[in-house]
């Protein structure tokens, strides 16, 4: 929840040295927030290699807007020789490009700065990134 970023925040803020900055980038959850995607079938994403076993990589995904929640399940299944598929899901809590600026605000940053990239472009909508930086 929001409450426990902004004290996650609070406490990066504190460990950094007077005039240290918090960077991070992050993917633009706006692209999937405002999609009309809300469940996206199994989907081929590529193939890897383990131990000489070659296996398929699909995705599945699961946005739910309300809760600022991304579902992305991956399932392995091996290409041939049999086996059994291998199958694992992350949940991604996103944050929107125009919130950051209030959460770190409440976990007692003064400035907030977002681009499209750590040479600091601008943000836009074509933008694989965002970047925030942040100070105290």
């Amino acid at each position: 929840d929001r409450m426990t970023l902004i004290r996650c925040l609070s406490q990066i803020g504190r460990m950094l040295s007077p005039d240290g900055i918090l960077a991070f980038d992050a993917y633009p959850a706006e692209i999937f927030h405002q999609s009309s995607l809300s469940h996206a079938e199994w989907d081929a994403v590529g193939e890897i290699e383990v131990d000489g076993q070659s296996y398929l990589v699909e995705e599945e995904t699961t946005v739910s807007r309300q809760a600022q929640k991304l579902r992305v399940a991956y399932r392995h299944t091996p290409v041939s020789g049999g086996g059994a598929s291998n199958q694992y899901a992350i949940v991604h809590h996103y944050v929107l490009l125009s919130e950051w600026p209030g959460l770190l605000r409440a976990a007692g940053f003064a400035t907030c700065e977002r681009y499209g990239g750590f040479d600091g472009r601008p943000f836009n909508e074509d933008a694989d990134r965002i970047v925030v930086i942040a100070s105290r």
